[in-house]
């Protein structure tokens, strides 16, 4: 039987391997096959390879230690000559990559839990930071509740897509909620400074708004999903990690619009896209979607978000989350003040091909 995943699939160097011992891969090899390889050790088992392999398409030490690591775990070794696992890419070892990078490729669809970049909902979030504003000035922020008598009314407040707002509280985050968040954030987030409202953007989906020392997380309900809350703690995170603590809605934003602009044009030469209920917005780039294994600083606000998220809900030692490890252990790790591959992350609008072999999403 011949390679099932998209990513090894008609690849004349990795479908020899299958069948041939002369096409193994090892150490010294270089070619887009070691390239296929390598991304896929980091969606399947969390592989951490150098640049210098990654970049020079090299099956270098890095890669060779990676592909040890992955047939040690599973037991991977011909009986027939062997004793143990070697860091040769073989029949047996090409097949177990092959096995789980098909299923990876064919997990169900997740739909997006956040509308940070969606340019519909600018009115929304404005409205929302005007009135956290009034909120903070008239009410003791440690009573947590909002007393109408004190508020002023919303007037036009009706955007594209979106109801008016509701007269609803701003709350701050729950211990609950925090104890829920500890084990992805550590102390990296001053959830002092963070608020919950019942709000929602089109759809349901959540949005976060940062005005001032405070970020208000918008998640239709006070006691949201915990990967949803998960993501939205990532935007906080963002905020509190950099100079401008709005860069990442911007940064959201240009992201979104990026994809429409990609999308549009792709569906020019391909019209069939068009019938994806996803396009042009979220298919076939979208925002949300990415490569894990690439460092911190080449991922945009909602690829980072997204990763945690997934990372969160897989749970530990799944393939998901290994490939997703280094991005969650760099959260954590953070303390007080801007972080630099954060900040370089934010700069550039980034989206990712869904139809892409080992693309997150």
């Amino acid at each position: 039987m011949p390679l099932r995943s998209k990513l090894f699939r008609n690849d004349r160097q990795l479908e020899a391997c299958l069948v041939e011992d002369r096409a193994h891969v090892l150490l010294g090899a270089v070619g887009d096959h070691v390239t296929k390889l390598q991304t896929a050790l980091s969606l399947v088992d969390g592989s951490t390879i150098d640049a210098a392999d990654r970049s020079g398409k090299r099956y270098g030490r890095s890669t060779a230690a990676a592909v040890l690591s992955f047939k040690t775990k599973r037991s991977i070794v011909n009986r027939a000559y062997q004793t143990k696992p070697d860091d040769i890419v073989g029949k047996l070892t090409i097949a177990a990559l092959d096995d789980e990078m098909f299923a990876l490729e064919n997990r169900p669809e997740r739909d997006e839990v956040c509308c940070n970049g969606d340019p519909a909902e600018l009115g929304l979030r404005h409205a929302v930071a005007h009135r956290f504003e009034q909120f903070v000035k008239h009410q003791a922020l440690s009573a947590g509740k909002f007393d109408a008598r004190n508020s002023r009314t919303f007037l036009g407040a009706k955007t594209i897509g979106s109801p008016l707002l509701p007269v609803s509280p701003f709350r701050p985050i729950a211990a609950s909620q925090i104890a829920v968040a500890t084990p992805v954030f550590g102390t990296s987030i001053d959830f002092k400074l963070v608020f919950i409202s019942a709000i929602s953007g089109r759809g349901g989906r959540a949005f976060t708004v940062a005005g001032g020392p405070f970020i208000v997380m918008n998640l239709g309900s006070f006691t949201p999903a915990n990967g949803k809350l998960i993501h939205e703690l990532v935007h906080v995170w963002q905020s509190q990690h950099h100079s401008d603590g709005e860069q990442f809605m911007r940064n959201s934003v240009e992201s979104q619009a990026l994809a429409v602009i990609e999308n549009e044009a792709l569906a020019r030469t391909d019209p069939t896209l068009k019938s994806d209920r996803k396009f042009p917005t979220q298919f076939p780039r979208s925002p949300y979607a990415c490569i894990p294994g690439r460092p911190f600083s080449e991922y945009a606000a909602e690829q980072i978000a997204k990763q945690v998220e997934r990372n969160f809900d897989a749970g530990a030692g799944t393939p998901i989350a290994l490939a997703t490890d280094p991005i969650v252990a760099h959260i954590k790790s953070a303390t007080s003040g801007a972080d630099g591959d954060n900040v370089t992350g934010l700069k550039t609008a980034r989206t990712e091909d869904k139809r892409t072999a080992g693309a997150l999403f």
